[in-house]
């Protein structure tokens, strides 16, 4: 592992040596270089490293096993739609999502336990605005069975909900897990579904359910993340 990452290393050492294109411009500016001839080293050597870099992700998604070749050939697939796209994308062109909200989110090909993949998640946000190109969610996995849901569910992080909180498509009969201590930031681009509020149904339909799951999910975040309060004394 160490030699893993000596080998990380020098290659950002390598990659810190390109630069971005204001910085060319600014060396230009201060040494009165040429600009042209400095960008064209500069994407000389940036595609020399891209070029290693590929041949290396290559080499490593070839030594996983079959399964997790899968889950990379799924997010580069993604990954390329997301390049394709970034520039045009525009977030108020999306629904507006309210607090309580069930999304269908490609969270992507993360980090060891990072939560990856496909996942509906929960929208936590209070208040998030059509402009902002994020949002805060909470993800949810889902299981068979209560018994399975039970066993698989991490008492000190995760919370369970029951059955019927995600009745889109194929989750309708799940048992679900809000993994609150997976909560995090999205952009917007990631939510495969619900996208339009006229189109697609926005659930959980059932505003108790909805209320039910959103007092769990507080208490959770509250147990994490907030400060206890300080009992006065006597």
């Amino acid at each position: 592992m160490y030699v893993k990452l000596q080998e990380m290393l020098e290659r950002n050492h390598r990659i810190s040596n390109l630069r971005f294109d204001k910085e060319l411009k600014k060396i230009s500016d201060e040494t009165k270089q040429d600009y042209a001839s400095l960008k064209a080293q500069n994407e000389i050597n940036a595609n020399k490293i891209v070029s290693n870099l590929t041949h290396e992700l290559g080499n490593e998604i070839g030594n996983l096993d079959v399964d997790t070749r899968i889950k990379m050939s799924q997010w580069l697939s993604a990954w390329i739609y997301y390049i394709a796209t970034e520039k045009q994308f525009d977030s108020k062109k999306l629904m507006t999502y309210k607090r309580g909200d069930i999304v269908h989110v490609n969270f992507g090909f993360n980090v060891h336990n990072e939560l990856g993949g496909t996942h509906y998640a929960v929208v936590v946000e209070n208040d998030n605005s059509a402009s902002n190109g994020t949002v805060m969610v909470v993800p949810l996995k889902s299981a068979d069975s209560e018994q399975e849901a039970r066993k698989e569910i991490y008492e000190r992080t995760d919370v369970y909900l029951g059955t019927g909180i995600v009745i889109m498509g194929k989750g309708k009969d799940k048992y679900t897990i809000a993994k609150v201590n997976q909560m995090r930031a999205i952009d917007k681009m990631r939510i495969l579904k619900p996208r339009n509020s006229k189109k697609d149904t926005v659930y959980p339909l059932d505003s108790e359910v909805r209320k039910e799951m959103l007092d769990k999910i507080d208490r959770k975040i509250s147990e994490l993340y907030l400060k206890p309060k300080k009992t006065e004394e006597k």
